[in-house]
């Protein structure tokens, strides 16, 4: 998974360099991890709503990452 996210950051970014490695990780691994863990710790089911805060909070990590004019 690291090296598909490190192409991932190259392809969409231009480079993988450890700032934006650290928060492209945060985009996909931190943020959704910590939006269900309390749900999966309690055996709960992940309410729907969580996959638009994903989203949103995703897609606005990526866009501080893109490059200017991107």
């Amino acid at each position: 998974m690291d090296d598909a996210l490190r192409a991932a950051a190259v392809a969409e970014f231009g480079d993988a360099d450890e700032h934006r490695m650290a928060i492209a990780v945060a985009a996909v691994k931190a943020i959704p991890y910590g939006l269900v863990r309390e749900y999966i710790a309690a055996a709960m089911p992940i309410p729907d709503w969580v996959d638009n805060v994903t989203a949103t909070a995703t897609a606005a990590v990526v866009h501080e990452l893109r490059p200017t004019g991107r």
